[in-house]
């Protein structure tokens, strides 16, 4: 499902939590209630960092391609809040995902990052150089 049947437009604000970023259900979920609020324009998803397995991670992937013409369907997005992001190959592409969907994207804000500092540079450097709907997306840790 990409949407839900009726835009929920008296939504304004939406914090998630624990939401795990290998479990395509709670993936289809965020991507389904973005599409279908658009009131929402800051959400804030708190993570919860599960064993990712070779499988989680190519199923992901499928699933991110498959949402990625949606651009128009959420672009009332203007920021993002993930709390505990660790950097996770499931986490970036979610991140990947929002950064080439959303046209009106203004900043994504890591609160209470989880990464290695010897991950952070090659992190901070993969997100930085990937491609946006915005021009105006900043990325702050």
């Amino acid at each position: 499902m990409s949407a839900l049947p009726v835009k929920v437009n008296s939504l304004r604000e939406l914090t998630l939590f624990e939401i795990n970023f290998t479990d395509l259900e709670h993936i289809s979920c965020i991507l389904c209630l973005l599409h279908s609020s658009p009131g929402v324009h800051s959400p804030q998803i708190w993570a919860k960092v599960p064993a990712v397995t070779a499988g989680d991670d190519l199923a992901l992937q499928y699933l991110l391609q498959e949402h990625s013409g949606m651009r128009e369907d959420i672009n009332s997005l203007q920021t993002l809040v993930i709390k505990y992001f660790q950097g996770s190959r499931a986490e970036m592409l979610f991140v990947k995902l929002i950064l080439s969907c959303c046209s009106s994207l203004q900043r994504i804000t890591f609160v209470d990052n989880q990464v290695l500092q010897s991950n952070f540079s090659n992190i901070l450097e993969e997100l930085l150089l990937f491609p946006r709907a915005s021009t105006k997306a900043q990325i702050v840790f």
